[in-house]
């Protein structure tokens, strides 16, 4: 129904999260929470790459993978999510890549993240085969935060910007190697917090969707509704609030406990106003 308007929403990210979680519902013995997580989480964003781009048509895609603080607080649990990275996008995923015409490149601290594999050489090659393969395509991209930490991003921005002159949006294009436009929205599954939301630095501002349960219970039909609410606002007229429109996240904890998907909007003198009205 939205399909002749969904070309004005060009990049969507996501934050997944609520994989030991899942696993945890799914009463996995402990010994195997983790690798029955991640693994899970992977299978689950195959069905994501499926939603975004072949049943929707989104041509960009962020994922954070994993966080670079996460790779200090939990290496143990990390290294399950590295050695899984080059069996599922190399072995696993790379005729879908080509097949789709899908672009992939990863960003953040990828010294952090291959050194927990216990043969980081391996990981990086992989990684560096990956992108070389699919670099020519432009159909659609995956853009893969590994170790990414937005402040540690920001400070490569600008020594790009100020080494070589460069306003911020050329900088942006030295960055990625190709044009990124700024994200439309964040989805941020499970835990409804702004840690790993903001700042994305792709974009000074797109809206959050928070989508209360673990990564693994995100279907299309959650995406179509997103899609939907946020076609619905960015096409209408701008909305003149009230005070009593202007709620913080804390005004709103019992629509985010409820399971609901829940969005706020724009951000103005530090308070988020909500746009899912």
């Amino acid at each position: 129904m939205y399909q002749h308007k969904v070309e004005s929403i060009q990049h969507i990210c996501y934050i997944m999260d609520g994989d030991r979680t899942y696993a945890i519902t799914k009463k996995v013995r402990k010994l195997e929470i983790n690798n029955y997580a991640y693994y899970s989480g992977f299978l689950s964003l195959e069905r994501l790459m499926e939603m975004t781009f072949k049943k929707i048509g989104i041509k960009y895609l962020s994922i954070n993978l994993v966080g670079r603080r996460n790779c200090y607080k939990r290496p143990e649990s990390i290294k399950k999510v590295v050695d899984l990275t080059p069996k599922f996008f190399g072995k696993k995923w790379i005729q879908f890549f080509i097949k789709n015409k899908i672009r992939v490149k990863f960003y953040g601290d990828l010294d952090v993240f291959c050194n927990l594999s216990e043969d980081p050489n391996l990981i990086k090659d992989e990684i560096k085969k990956i992108e070389e393969i699919t670099s020519k395509f432009e159909e659609h991209f995956l853009l893969v935060m590994a170790a990414y930490e937005p402040f540690e991003e920001y400070k490569k921005l600008f020594k790009i910007s100020n080494s070589n002159d460069l306003s911020i949006e050329e900088a942006k294009l030295k960055y990625y190697g190709f044009l990124v436009p700024d994200v439309n929205f964040i989805i941020r599954t499970w835990k409804p917090k702004f840690t790993g939301c903001l700042p994305i630095m792709l974009t000074d501002y797109s809206d959050i969707y928070f989508f209360t349960a673990p990564f693994q219970y995100f279907k299309l039909k959650d995406l179509n509704y997103i899609v939907e609410d946020y076609l619905s606002r960015s096409t209408s007229s701008s909305t003149n609030y009230t005070d009593n429109d202007i709620l913080t996240i804390q005004n709103n904890i019992k629509s985010i406990k409820s399971g609901k998907i829940y969005v706020l909007g724009k951000k103005i003198n530090n308070i988020w106003l909500p746009l899912n009205k």
